[in-house]
């Protein structure tokens, strides 16, 4: 979540983020938000979300950095699983 918003500030700081890459990348934010099962850290993230700029998104969300989530073994497990379905063992 913290890159994604990084990445929309950034964009926004060059002149290049416009109405369709906030309705391209808006989704993929607001779902990555909802992976938190640490409740302080999905009120961190909603907190984030809630900011009227790219860069207080990004401010808010640099709290989540080096935190543990209970969802993180979860995720990391989802991933892996992705990964080896799109790459089987050769």
């Amino acid at each position: 979540m913290r890159y994604d918003l990084l990445g929309m500030y950034l964009l926004e700081e060059e002149g290049l983020l416009d109405d369709f890459m906030v309705e391209r990348m808006n989704p993929g934010i607001l779902l990555r938000m909802t992976w938190f099962k640490t409740e302080s850290n999905a009120v961190i993230a909603r907190l984030a979300i809630a900011q009227e700029s790219w860069l207080r998104k990004l401010s808010v969300a640099f709290r989540l950095w080096g935190r543990e989530d209970a969802g993180d073994h979860t995720m990391a497990e989802a991933l892996r699983t992705l990964r080896d379905s799109r790459h089987p063992p050769t």
